[in-house]
């Protein structure tokens, strides 16, 4: 929502301009939000965890493969 800026104790503070639900709901919602937010981090890091360990296999894999081509070579 659209707020503006204004001072309270000498502090600058933004102010929402409507509020469209109670001050309690909102402060609800935001909670949620942020959960969700969270929630949705870490997930991100663990698939990106999950793609590290994946590649780390892959990796291996070729080592494995290389080393077989080298051995049929000496033959």
């Amino acid at each position: 929502l659209p707020s503006r800026k204004g001072e309270k104790d000498g502090q600058e503070k933004y102010y929402d301009y409507v509020y469209p639900l109670s001050t309690k709901l909102k402060g609800e919602i935001d909670v949620k939000l942020i959960q969700s937010l969270e929630e949705s981090r870490k997930k991100s890091e663990e698939k990106g965890q999950n793609e590290d360990i994946s590649q780390g296999e892959q990796e291996k894999e070729m080592q494995k493969m290389e080393e077989e081509q080298q051995k049929r070579k000496g033959r």
